[in-house]
């Protein structure tokens, strides 16, 4: 018995993963300008910086995502 995906329909999960390839090229070109990633930044550091600025980049998009958002 195979398992059933979560999205079936080809034509939507196609389009989710090109707008989820789209959202990280503007996040990778947004990390550079900001000296996220530079000598001397801790990992730890660096990794909580691309967390807040994903989140402030993305962060109404989740929220139309919820389920109450219709």
């Amino acid at each position: 018995m195979a398992s059933k995906s979560l999205v079936e329909d080809e034509g939507v999960r196609s389009a989710r993963l090109l707008d989820a390839q789209a959202k990280a090229a503007d996040l990778f070109a947004a990390i550079e300008p900001r000296g996220i990633i530079a000598p001397g930044v801790r990992e730890t550091d660096a990794s909580d910086a691309i967390r807040d600025l994903a989140a402030d980049m993305f962060f109404e998009e989740l929220l139309d995502l919820g389920p109450g958002s219709a």
